[in-house]
Order: C-alpha cells, then structure tokens, then sequence
C-alpha cells in the first residue's frame, strides 16, 4: 500500500524542504525511498519511489537534469535534492522538466539530515502498509464469513467504517485468452505477481482520485471494496480504474469488471460479492471482454442471479435446451449458437445469417430443426421467451454448482 506524495513529505516533519517544480505531481502515489547519485543507480528503481540525491555524482559527463530524467523515466514519484556543496541550485532546465512532466522536484538545505527524512517517509509508508493488511483481513471475513461478525465488526469500526454505510464489491478479473482446437475462447488467470502489480495500480488510481478504497486480490481475481457509496458510483470508479489497466495489458490479456450491488452495511458485503462474481463470470462465458457491467445493467439476470434454490435451473434447462446440447454434441452442429445468434436478433434470419457468415436458407434449416426437437412453434411469442429463459439459465447454472 503506498501513500499519496504531499502526504509523504508531510509525515516527514521537514519545514525546510520547498517545492521547486511539478506541483501537478504531489498526488503521485509513494512506494519507497531509495538514495540516487548516478543514472546508472537510477535504473534500480522499481517504480513509486521518492528518489534522494546529495549531488555527489553531478558532472560534466552527468548534469542533474539528466539525473532527474533517468530517474523519472524509471517511473520514480518525485526527487529531492541536497542544496550544498555539490548542487549549488537546482537550474531552471530542471524545473522546467518538472513542470512539463508533473515530476515533481524538492530542495532541502545541506543542514537537512535527508536520512531522517527518508526513515520517517519509510515508517509513514510502512503504518499505511500495515493499515490495509488489516482492513483487507477484516474485509475479506465481511465477505466470506459474515457469520462471524467477531472477527470484522469491530475491526472495521475502529478504522472509522460505519456499519450503516452502503458498501459495494467490485471484481475485476484480468485473463489471457486463449483458443482451443476448435477455435473455442477461454480465459485462464494470469500470473499472481502481474496481478498483485495490477491491484497495486488500482490502489494508486484511486488514491489519486481521493477516494478510501480497499484494494486486494483473492482466487486469481482483484477485489475493491468501496464504502460510503452506491453502485452508481462505485462503477464510474470502476471504469475509471479499468480504463487506466486496459492500455497495460498484453494483447492476449482480457478485462472483465462486475460492479455488485449496493450492500446497506458492511454485514451484507457477502451478497454485493456474490453478484460481482456472477456478472464477471457470466461476462467470461458470453466473452464480453474489457466491459464493466454493473448489477443495474443486467436486466432480467438479476432475479436468476437472487434465486438461492439453483436446483431449479437444473429442471429449466432439462425442459427447454438440453436437448439441444446433446443433439450439438452427437452431431458436431451448433444448433445453440443459431438459437442464441436467432434470440439476439429478435428473430431475424437475415441478421443472424449475417453474424453467423452462412446463407440464410442456412438459418431458415436449423431453425426447422430447433422446431422438430422441442416440439415447438418458435414464431410464438411465449415460445421465444421460455426459449430466451432457457439459453440464459444454461449459462448461468454452469457457474451456480
């Protein structure tokens, strides 16, 4: 967990350090602290740092300006220099760099022991650390054991979380996409180090935005807790977040967001969660990719998704498109993806040909088809609807066992 820049230097007590450029920059989001004096020690940062320098190894063959530039292109949050014998000032082309880039560059006087300043930065950043190990522990109990009040309740509460709020669990899933011999898309998790760096961004994003959000990953997938708001806008949030991953990803790599629905109190987090996961795996199987889809937005999914007795799903399925399934399997035909395709259309062979890249005498024949195996008239209204029902139920009882 990092600490936002102004809120660094602020913990660290110094009155004497004055901001000389990039003041665009001070909501820039700390990790660590690291002492820099040569481009080439600049290339060990990681990304997040505030980096230190006493000038020492400022020269002919390295000008500052080209420390400050090394050290902002390796993603660092700021730099502070030692005013002294080594730096006499810092040249208006370094402040100018600063202010172009919203990098912002710090001087303290040769007097300012920068040691002091890097421990009580270290120790700021290490207590907010600390802070959202517990919250993230208290927070994940709310959701996966909210019988056990004892062990979330007060800790929340002693963080300044209100039981009445409105709290909201948004999961973001981040995938590679792949394809199988018949050219079928499925998702597996990415490593668990490239997600961790994911959440980590998301924690960032919404520092920046000045917003208290939780931030943490559980079973391959990351997890936001929002509290004090409604669904609304956890999911302008949301996007806001998704919308900052989306150009880091790998061209094999899938976004899926599920905004869950608002929870009246930190006890009902359990079902915001449950939802969140059911619209991100709903998503997966319709390959909705790099959407955020909110509960609001899910129309008739959303009685399905609060049906507790799934069992009943099962019955639906073996009533309406089972048959179907099992006529697909033995016969190596897709007479679900023509009935799905036919539905979305509201019935048009036209369109459906189109979508599907086959003729529409094509469609009119597997429709025929569909009709003959369920007995049915699908030009029906009530047909169409049961048969609507029935495709959605297929999805959603493969994620309800």
């Amino acid at each position: 967990m990092s600490v936002v820049l102004k809120e660094a230097i602020r913990q660290a007590g110094c009155a004497d350090i004055k901001l000389v450029a990039g003041k665009n920059g001070l909501t820039n989001a700390v990790e660590w602290v690291h002492m820099v004096d040569t481009t080439e020690i600049a290339d060990f940062l990681s990304g997040g740092e505030i980096a230190f320098t006493t000038g020492i190894g400022v020269s002919e063959k390295m000008s500052l300006l080209a420390l400050v530039d090394r050290v902002y292109k390796n993603h660092a949050s700021a730099m502070v220099v030692n005013i002294g014998p080594y730096v006499a000032e810092i040249p208006q082309e370094v402040i100018d760099f600063g202010n172009a880039h919203d990098f912002p560059v710090f001087e303290v006087p040769w007097s300012v022991h920068m040691a002091d300043m890097m421990r009580m930065i270290c120790f700021t950043i290490t207590q907010s650390q600390q802070r959202a190990m517990q919250l993230s522990a208290a927070f994940r109990y709310a959701i996966f054991a909210p019988k056990q009040e004892e062990l979330y309740v007060s800790a929340l509460m002693q963080k300044g979380y209100f039981a009445e709020w409105n709290y909201v669990v948004v999961m973001m899933d981040i995938c590679d996409r792949l394809e199988n011999e018949k050219e079928e898309i499925f998702y597996a998790p990415i490593l668990k180090d490239r997600l961790e760096r994911f959440a980590q961004k998301a924690a960032r994003v919404m520092e920046q935005e000045k917003h208290d959000v939780v931030v943490f990953t559980e079973n391959d997938r990351i997890l936001m807790v929002y509290s004090d708001m409604k669904e609304e806008k956890a999911a302008e949030f949301a996007e806001i977040v998704k919308e900052q991953i989306v150009p880091l990803l790998k061209n094999t790599e899938s976004i899926f967001v599920g905004v869950g629905s608002t929870a009246a109190g930190f006890r009902r987090l359990s079902k915001s969660y449950q939802i969140a996961r059911k619209i991100v795996d709903l998503s997966k199987m319709e390959n909705e990719e790099d959407t955020t889809r909110t509960y609001a937005s899910m129309g008739v999914n959303r009685l399905l998704f609060n049906i507790e007795n799934t069992d009943c799903f099962e019955e639906y399925y073996q009533d309406t498109i089972r048959p179907l399934d099992e006529y697909d399997a033995l016969n190596n035909s897709n007479l679900v993806e023509v009935l799905d395709c036919y539905m979305k259309h509201n019935g048009s062979v036209q369109d459906t040909a189109e979508e599907l890249f086959v003729h529409r005498n094509t469609v009119n024949y597997k429709i025929k088809k569909i009709e003959a195996l369920l007995n049915v008239d699908i030009t029906k209204f009530s047909v169409r609807n049961e048969l609507a029902l029935g495709l959605l139920v297929a999805k959603l009882r493969k994620f309800s066992k």
